[in-house]
């Protein structure tokens, strides 16, 4: 998988009829809002501003999808990535995207027969930077000896 968005016109359409007629919904990414996430199945995706050093340049209402994930319970998986042991990479997000109130748990339902696939079309279009590369973790840093 590459980071960043995807460039193909033919991604985008498969990903628009996939997701075509479905509602997306946006909770803060905070405890008290868990009541707002269903216990459905469904996709979702972590979402924030551009860091605050670097806002000035960015458009005002940017958002960047950071993290795209599935789960047969949404509300169990947002408490899961809120709890005191989330993913190293939901981990990482919070510390580079400042603390969770800057960041956003977007989410759809889906039936459990169609989460694997809308995960994997939102993973190639919007190459979000905290998913795994082929189960190895991309990290940008001073080059390491081999």
């Amino acid at each position: 998988m590459e980071h960043g968005w995807r460039l193909t016109r033919e991604s985008w359409n498969a990903l628009g009829q996939r997701l075509e007629g479905r509602r997306w919904r946006k909770a803060l990414f905070r405890q008290r809002y868990r009541d707002t996430i269903p216990q459905s199945s469904g996709v979702y995706a972590i979402c924030a501003p551009p860091p605050v050093h670097v806002r000035e340049f960015v458009p005002k209402g940017l958002y960047e999808v950071l993290y795209v994930g599935l789960s047969t319970n949404l509300q169990n998986r947002f408490l899961q990535h809120l709890g005191r042991h989330p993913k190293e990479e939901i981990a990482q997000l919070s510390e580079c995207y400042g603390p969770s109130e800057h960041l956003n748990f977007w989410f759809v339902a889906a039936e459990e027969t169609e989460i694997k696939g809308l995960e994997a079309a939102l993973i190639e279009c919007f190459g979000p930077p905290g998913n795994l590369i082929g189960g190895i973790k991309a990290t940008v840093g001073p080059p390491r000896p081999a």
